[in-house]
């Protein structure tokens, strides 16, 4: 029998190859893997990026192809251009496939790397949410395309440099350990009944997932309690729709009030989570009531398992936050070709900016959240120019009193004087409105029922 030859790697140090200048890296049989290292410590680091590309030449193993991506990325720690980023996240997106732990370790390093130096990953290389596990508990399953998760930011952690558009609110995002301490974590239905039992609450007995089939019920907080969490409602029979419950109460700013001095939504909350002090400067204590409950600025929303909401946008071009106490909420929003998907946990806060189009649906029975509408700096005009046209030509049918829209006069003013340093001499409701509809306006008297 013929013995084949032992092919033994060629040795080269370091002194023999510098910045990538040797015979050495066409040698197939070099050892290129010693070489790189030895590079590497001797400082020459173009030298050893060669080198590992030699490795990976005539060795595409993926621990040679890790090899080479993670050289491009200490490229770009250095300071010596975010462009080999690129290269990199190819390397090591297709390496991490073989599931080597050297090579999934370096590529979630790779992608810590990106966020931090803010270097914008392709779509491509995005991880793919796991739909089954986010929508294994929908009891309506829903036709829309899988999503990237929504980002989470630790409250910790918001006002970091690579947190930026989350601190200031321009994209959607969902913000952990703001809820620590919250009394309303704790809220039972016994105790809400009984505090606010003649409150006049929004009750769908079959759901709001179908925009065509939602039918809405005016009933007493603590009836639509009952009517929430019992076999049968007394509207079976009386409308269809998929399985499911929604109780809406809208919070007056005295029922909120009552929250923050309870200290189960605390006063000294993070600050991302106010919103109504601009109010103050505008708008009276009744008109404050009228402006709250017509617009449903602030809504502690209960439902059961499948209960949920179609696929909307908020019509005031304002933005949300949303306060999950119990229970788990699917999310799914989406603006402008970019699309996400989370579950919200309790102790969660899920927001979205102006314009960003939202379903939901429960995962538990029974599941809660509270929520607050926003006015900020970076949605202020949208959200005026709204309600100058709600008042001017009822475009929502709010049906706001005149003596709201006056208020709202005066706020659009403020706003603009605040956010944009200016004061423009804005047109008054009544200059764009017709005769008649400023007539409709002063008959209407606000009263709540309580």
């Amino acid at each position: 029998m013929r013995l084949l030859p032992l092919l033994l790697p060629t040795l080269v140090s370091a002194a023999q190859c510098s910045h990538g200048n040797c015979d050495a890296l066409g040698d197939p049989n070099a050892n290129h893997y010693d070489l790189a290292v030895s590079l590497d410590q001797a400082g020459d680091y173009p030298g050893s990026l060669a080198a590992f590309r030699a490795a990976y030449k005539y060795n595409p193993s993926p621990f040679n192809q890790v090899n080479v991506g993670v050289s491009l990325m200490r490229f770009a720690i250095r300071g010596e251009g975010q462009h080999h980023l690129g290269e990199a996240l190819e390397l090591l997106f297709q390496a991490q496939k073989s599931g080597l732990a050297h090579a999934v370790s370096n590529w979630k390093n790779l992608l810590e790397t990106c966020r931090l130096m803010r270097y914008a990953v392709p779509t491509k290389y995005h991880p793919k949410p796991d739909i089954k596990y986010q929508r294994k508990d929908l009891l309506h399953q829903r036709d829309v395309p899988p999503a990237p998760p929504l980002p989470r930011v630790a409250l910790s952690e918001l006002t970091s440099d690579q947190n930026g558009v989350y601190l200031e609110r321009r994209k959607p995002f969902v913000l952990t350990g703001a809820m620590a301490g919250w009394r309303a974590l704790n809220w039972s239905l016994i105790e809400l009944g009984s505090r606010w039992p003649k409150a006049v609450a929004d009750f769908h007995p079959f759901n709001m997932l179908e925009k065509e089939s939602k039918s809405l019920y005016l009933t007493r907080f603590s009836a639509g309690l009952k009517q929430l969490t019992k076999d049968k409602t007394n509207f079976d029979g009386s409308g269809r729709g998929p399985q499911g419950r929604y109780l809406h109460l809208q919070l007056t700013p005295s029922m909120w009030g009552e929250v923050e001095e309870q200290g189960e939504v605390p006063q000294a909350r993070h600050w991302q989570l106010h919103g109504d002090e601009w109010m103050n400067t505008c708008l009276e204590p009744e008109l404050q009531e009228e402006y709250h409950i017509k617009t449903h600025w602030k809504i502690l929303i209960m439902g059961t398992r499948g209960a949920g909401m179609f696929n909307h946008t908020d019509s005031l071009r304002t933005s949300s936050w949303h306060g999950q106490l119990t229970g788990r909420k699917w999310w799914y929003l989406c603006k402008a070709g970019v699309c996400y998907e989370t579950i919200a946990q309790p102790g969660e806060v899920v927001y979205y900016p102006e314009g960003w189009w939202h379903e939901t649906e429960n995962l538990e029975t029974l599941t809660s959240t509270i929520t607050g509408t926003v006015i900020h700096k970076t949605n202020w005009e949208s959200a005026s120019r709204k309600l100058f046209r709600e008042c001017a030509s009822e475009e929502l049918g709010f049906k706001f009193s005149a003596q709201l829209c006056d208020g709202l006069d005066q706020c659009r003013v403020n706003w603009h004087s605040e956010w944009a340093g200016n004061h423009p001499g804005l047109p008054s409701w009544r200059h764009r409105a017709s005769a008649q509809a400023i007539k409709e306006r002063e008959a209407v008297s606000y009263t709540h029922l309580r």
